[in-house]
């Protein structure tokens, strides 16, 4: 079921993303993930990544959720919401993690009953995770990690931050 969301959930994401480099300025990713399809790439990476930290700490029942989030969390990192509900390209929107976080909830609301009752126990940890995956660096308010937040949302930051450093490369 949660493969058959993320698909819902992709088909309505702007085109331009398939193209996006991970980042625009070039600073803070690696190599791999500049240029043509390199925000792709840094999911896949991030994916990668948050399989194994879940495997650490003996969470495999996450390893859906997260791979759910870390698909999703960058999605919008490009996208300018426009009045008339569709969307521009943008080099960066700071609060993409919030635009992709509600953009889960619409598709969410867009699927039968009964598939929204299968998804309803796990989405809220799923929509926390991608919108506050930015954590001290979250605009416009930072949401630092702290005990009480869901293992989920430590995997999901934690996978990010790591897949995002310029000179730390996943073999794949």
């Amino acid at each position: 079921m949660v493969a058959h969301f993320l698909t819902r959930f992709l088909k309505d994401v702007p085109q331009e993303f398939s193209f996006s480099a991970a980042s625009w300025k070039g600073r803070l990713h690696p190599g791999t993930t500049a240029g043509l399809s390199g925000l792709i790439e840094h999911e896949y990476i991030t994916a990668e990544i948050a399989v194994k930290i879940c495997k650490i700490l003996g969470r495999e029942d996450l390893i859906d959720q997260a791979i759910l989030a870390v698909v999703a969390h960058d999605t919008y990192k490009s996208a300018w919401p426009t009045d008339e509900g569709t969307f521009q390209w943008a080099r960066y929107n700071p609060s993409h993690g919030q635009l992709a976080a509600a953009r889960l909830k619409q598709t969410h609301q867009s699927l039968l009953a009964q598939e929204q009752k299968v998804l309803d126990p796990i989405l809220p940890e799923v929509n926390q995770a991608v919108s506050e995956h930015m954590s001290i660096f979250n605009q416009p308010e930072p949401t630092p990690l702290i005990p009480e937040d869901p293992v989920l949302k430590y995997v999901v930051v934690l996978s990010d931050m790591l897949a995002s450093r310029k000179y730390f490369h996943v073999k794949h």
